[in-house]
């Protein structure tokens, strides 16, 4: 395959299942908007790969390693590469901490 621009990687993923290459970002997904709701809080961002999966982690403890945290949520990125969670705010947890993992 040919090298591609700066900022760009070859995705094959489906290419043994489905015979599909694509171009995607190789930057990482990023939050982009956090907004309180009803009593839920909403986060949406971008940059991730368009249908791919993604992983909502939580953690009460920043300091935690990525393993030890737990997984809130399985998604997929939409077919712009953008994602929206909402999960209910815990009265009760003094703090909850989030962060995006990939397959």
């Amino acid at each position: 395959l040919p090298t591609l621009a700066a900022g760009f990687v070859w995705n094959t993923n489906q290419l043994n299942t489905a015979g599909i290459i694509s171009v995607v970002s190789s930057a990482p997904p990023v939050f982009g908007s956090v907004a309180s709701s009803g009593g839920n809080l909403i986060m949406a961002g971008s940059n991730g790969t368009v249908s791919g999966n993604y992983y909502v982690l939580t953690a009460t403890n920043l300091d935690l390693p990525v393993s030890n945290w737990t997984r809130l949520a399985t998604n997929q990125f939409n077919a712009s590469g953008n994602f929206n969670f909402t999960n209910p705010v815990d009265p009760n947890a003094a703090q909850q901490f989030f962060r995006l993992s990939l397959p």
